[in-house]
């Protein structure tokens, strides 16, 4: 019986030793909102500016001032939120 070891992206293995040892590499996928990537092809910069700017802060008025209430990173959550603050 033959033996295959599979590990996900996540594994950050090089290339060239998945290649050499022969392991299959299933990538993860990482979504936004409505855009999905798999982890293999998506740059750690690219990442990151996603991630961060999908944080919406819910905003209030406090003595005359804007506050932060709360911070939440999807729209659909952003919604829910703003639906259940009556």
């Amino acid at each position: 019986m033959a033996i295959k070891i599979v590990t996900d992206s996540t594994s950050y293995i090089p290339s060239n030793l998945t290649k050499e040892l022969d392991i299959a590499m299933v990538s993860l996928n990482v979504n936004f909102d409505d855009e999905s990537y798999h982890e293999v092809d998506i740059s750690n910069s690219v990442f990151y500016n996603k991630f961060v700017l999908q944080i919406r802060p819910i905003l209030t008025v406090e003595d005359g001032k804007v506050a932060v209430l709360s911070k939440v990173r999807t729209q659909k959550k952003l919604l829910k939120k703003v639906s259940n603050k009556k």
